[in-house]
């Protein structure tokens, strides 16, 4: 959701594979994913592009006679796009009866891909609205309920659980406990890059401009502007990476002087690896020794962008 335009590229092409497999279910998570988009623009004017989406998903996975947990996936998935909207009353509704559906809903075999999604993750959606519909004391209820329970492979989840307690805190005044848990969920993020768990940070860092002055709020901005939160430790990765590959290059190219330089961040731009956007330069190639006049033969094999993406 950090680059809509490229989720929905993304996703029109998942969509069209689940089409391929004539895979219905899967057709049906594609839709609903996509109802993401407009529900996170911020224009309430997409809000019925949303709803659409869901209708979409609804009807597919209808056919497909999803399984219950399916069922309340969805629910929670439209309770996210009615709270952006402000229609969290609508919202909560959506959650009971997805509470509903785990409370009776026969078990059947879920497909892999939605293996990860449970009472406690629907939990952690209805936690959200609750905050949201100014019900701070519930919120805090239900997140911290969320946050014993999540699992130790959903270590990316305990971010947005932990911003979302800070965000309770600051309903409730208390300044220094929401600096404390905000700190707690950067220090998931440098351990556990999640956008949206950042997300949740930098809008409790924005609530709290009333207390400026308070040296709790002064050490969770030591953090959050720090060299590991605000560079995203992907592109870290990318950047070792590269600068690794920079030296193996060189040393089977025997070497050869200013022909191989890396300096700066490289961000892959698709899934393909032969486009990537560089904060910096880079020069990358095959090296072929022609003996005639100790002349090299230069090839450029790198395709690079002219713009720098942006760090969010």
């Amino acid at each position: 959701m950090q680059n809509p335009q490229q989720a929905q590229e993304s996703l029109v092409i998942a969509l069209q594979a689940a089409q391929d497999a004539n895979d219905s279910l899967l057709g049906a998570a594609v839709l609903a994913h996509m109802a993401f988009i407009p529900a996170f623009s911020g224009d309430a004017r997409r809000a019925e592009e949303a709803r659409d989406k869901i209708r979409a998903a609804r009807e597919f996975a209808r056919r497909a006679s999803a399984p219950a947990e399916m069922l309340a996936w969805l629910d929670a998935v439209e309770a996210e796009t009615e709270t952006r909207f402000g229609n969290t009353r609508r919202a909560l509704q959506l959650i009971n009866h997805a509470e509903d559906i785990f409370a009776t809903g026969q078990p059947r075999p879920l497909p892999p891909w939605l293996d990860w999604f449970s009472e406690v993750r629907l939990a952690g959606f209805k936690g959200n609205t609750l905050l949201m519909d100014r019900q701070p004391g519930p919120a805090r209820e239900t997140l911290q309920h969320v946050l014993d329970n999540l699992r130790e492979d959903e270590a990316k989840q305990k971010s947005v659980i932990l911003g979302d307690l800070a965000a309770v805190a600051v309903r409730e005044n208390d300044p220094e406990e929401a600096c404390r848990l905000a700190e707690m969920a950067l220090d998931q993020l440098v351990r556990n890059w999640y956008a949206t768990g950042m997300a949740r940070v930098r809008a409790v860092r924005e609530s709290l401009s009333q207390w400026d002055s308070l040296p709790a709020v002064r050490r969770l901005d030591e953090k959050l502007y720090g060299w590991n939160t605000t560079v995203n430790p992907k592109l870290r990765l990318v950047r070792s990476a590269v600068s690794r590959l920079a030296w193996c290059f060189a040393c089977a190219a025997g070497w050869c002087s200013d022909y191989f330089k890396v300096s700066g961040i490289g961000v892959p731009m698709r899934s393909k690896a032969s486009r990537w956007a560089l904060v910096g330069s880079a020069s990358m190639g095959t090296v072929t020794r022609v003996p005639a006049k100790r002349t090299w033969l230069r090839v450029r094999v790198a395709r690079c962008s002219s713009r720098p993406r942006k760090l969010r």
